[in-house]
């Protein structure tokens, strides 16, 4: 089943690989504990390379090692992108890859 391809907060198209910036917290994080919105807090104003993306859209985001040793879910309306890189790193490459082993794992 295909899903639509996310979109940041002004509208343009959103790829694994990406670079995003954080620019807010979503709304759905009140309520929430505070270490999550903790983790939330440190990654606004950070970019981040998109690892993973949702089924719902949403941008899955490693905040390690940068940041903390947090994971974020992120809606829309919450990141920029940043940049788009011209070719994945052999760095990034191993961690989508060790990423997608996993889920196959867990299958």
């Amino acid at each position: 089943m295909n899903h639509p391809a996310p979109v940041d907060a002004n509208g343009r198209m959103i790829l694994v690989g990406d670079w995003v910036r954080v620019i807010q917290a979503p709304m759905s994080i009140r309520g929430m504990p505070v270490e999550t919105l903790q983790a939330f807090s440190k990654a606004i104003g950070h970019t981040l390379q998109v690892e993973e993306i949702a089924p719902n859209s949403e941008l899955v985001l490693e905040l390690w090692p940068k940041i903390s040793l947090d994971t974020i879910w992120l809606e829309p309306d919450c990141y920029v992108i940043y940049r788009r890189p011209a070719k994945i790193s052999k760095r990034f490459q191993r961690m989508l890859n060790s990423n997608s082993s996993s889920r196959d794992d867990a299958a």
